[in-house]
């Protein structure tokens, strides 16, 4: 799996987050503004980027239930399942 980037899109506690600074900690931006410093395994890499604000982040629409079919059990990354269902 990738490492994410400063600019990255990532998941923490299942909400959105942006990554600002990597250093021996990762440091995020969360909705509203505030920040925390998180270790690598804490956070799930969405997309790379480059994601200049959490406010850019739109809802999309996708075949969520189609393509999780189309799995049929098989185990697959969140990002790889994103990219699958939203293009």
């Amino acid at each position: 799996m990738s490492k994410p980037s400063v600019g990255s899109l990532v998941l923490y506690k299942i909400r959105p987050a942006k990554v600002v600074e990597i250093s021996d900690k990762i440091e995020i931006e969360l909705e509203g503004g505030k920040r925390k410093r998180v270790r690598d395994k804490d956070v799930v890499l969405l997309h790379p980027g480059p994601l200049t604000s959490l406010k850019d982040l739109t809802p999309q629409q996708g075949e969520i239930e189609e393509n999780w079919e189309l799995l049929d059990g098989s185990e697959v990354e969140i990002g790889e399942f994103s990219e699958l269902v939203f293009g």
